[in-house]
């Protein structure tokens, strides 16, 4: 059988289910199930969903209809919510990762714990020297990488592995030098989210590896918001001397792994 993946940041998704309803929300609504419907996934990695498993079975309800639904860490004895804490967000913000799948796969489709993750990276954080920085910072990712695990006809599995990685939005006031040259807390802000951001990727790449070193030829789906693309901006060319694109697949693009 044939098995469409796709992804979707849908920016802010806790606005949809906001009681009660603005005319504004209620027609962004209509456009986000139109648009849900046409791409047609059967796996949908919904990014900037919201936070908590109540959230995302009201958004499935509501938005959806539950013609997709949640696949969540929620067992059998638990409780709505009861597993909240163990998505690895720490409860932090209100941009989760949700995989929504259409109910006739869902019984293939089980999430994987992140402790999962953090074992076979050896931690949940990490420890980063910011550009010029002689005495290290810890960091982890703001928005945990979600992995669903879904098992094919012939009993072999394939991993997603979901991300949004840290973004590069800056809202500090620019200044310049009598030379024109950035500097202040913009310059830092900025130089400081791409060290961030790429770290996290490298993480990303280190549980992938990881994922080779135990398995042959793992079957693996890498998808979301990586905050980036192929090539250098203005900040990675003149102060960092690196892209993002690089860390999650460095080694790997020439490599047999992929072919």
């Amino acid at each position: 059988m044939s098995l469409k993946i796709s992804t979707w940041n849908i920016k802010h998704a806790k606005d949809l289910i906001k009681d009660p309803s603005t005319q504004n929300s209620l027609n962004r609504r209509q456009r986000v199930q139109t648009t849900i419907q046409q791409i047609d996934a059967d796996i949908l990695l919904l990014v900037e969903g919201p936070k908590g498993e109540a959230a995302i079975l009201d958004f499935c309800a509501i938005v959806l209809q539950n013609e997709w639904i949640p696949i969540l860490l929620k067992g059998d004895n638990d409780q709505i919510g009861d597993r909240d804490r163990d998505y690895g967000n720490h409860m932090r913000g209100t941009q989760w990762l949700w995989y929504l799948v259409k109910p006739a796969i869902a019984a293939r489709c089980r999430l994987q714990d992140p402790t999962v993750w953090q074992a076979f990276i050896a931690a949940d954080r990490w420890q980063v020297n910011y550009w010029g920085k002689i005495i290290p910072d810890d960091h982890k990712h703001y928005r945990h990488p979600q992995v669903l695990i879904y098992e094919l006809d012939n009993g072999q599995e394939i991993e997603c592995i979901g991300v949004h990685l840290k973004s590069k939005i800056n809202l500090t006031s620019i200044k310049r030098d009598a030379q024109g040259n950035l500097e202040g807390d913009y310059l830092e802000t900025a130089l400081k989210a791409r060290v961030k951001l790429a770290t996290e990727a490298r993480n990303i790449r280190h549980y992938i590896t990881a994922k080779f070193n135990q398995l042959e030829a793992p079957g693996m789906v890498l998808l979301g918001d990586c905050n980036d693309g192929p090539g250098q901006d203005f900040f990675e060319s003149q102060y960092l001397f690196f892209d993002l694109h690089s860390k999650p697949t460095r080694r790997c693009a020439l490599s047999r792994k992929v072919f």
